[in-house]
């Protein structure tokens, strides 16, 4: 686990202690100062993940020094300790593409965070791209993956 959890299901309103956020947003700035160092420019560098790991992506890549090539938040949310909108319009990233989904049919982080983190990103005038499945529920499904991999293809075309 990447982080402390008060609740399951989490909601949009669930509260958030904010244990190991920081450490855990530390080991990703870490290992992305390490792809870094073996020649990846950052701008080439999309942080993903799926539940925890798509909330940690969120947030790491909103909270980087660095502006990123870009994010996708698979059945994530945005981790209330880390006041994410707040911290938007100052993220090096803010330029970068956020790819957002989730399932309609997620009952453990629940349907309504995939939209809600879109909106957050887009109130704020970021590049935020949402895309929901009908019927999935808290997993992955072909089509989602052909969107991650279309959203690659598109935002970090070969050089």
């Amino acid at each position: 686990s990447w982080m402390d959890l008060v609740e399951i299901p989490i909601h949009i309103t669930s509260p958030d202690n904010g244990l190991q956020q920081v450490e855990s947003i530390d080991i990703i700035n870490n290992l992305v100062n390490e792809v870094i160092a073996s020649g990846i420019p950052a701008e080439r560098i999309v942080l993903g993940g799926f539940s925890q790991g798509g909330a940690l992506a969120l947030a790491s890549t909103i909270k980087s020094p660095l502006k990123l090539g870009g994010c996708c938040c698979l059945s994530g949310w945005a981790l209330p300790k880390q006041e994410l909108e707040s911290a938007l319009p100052s993220s090096a990233s803010f330029t970068s593409p956020f790819l957002i989904c989730h399932g309609e049919a997620d009952q453990v982080v629940t349907a309504p965070n995939g939209p809600h983190v879109a909106n957050m990103l887009s109130n704020a005038g970021a590049n935020s791209i949402l895309k929901t499945y009908p019927g999935l529920p808290h997993s992955m499904c072909p089509e989602e993956q052909d969107d991650v991999l279309d959203f690659l293809i598109k935002y970090l075309p070969e050089n």
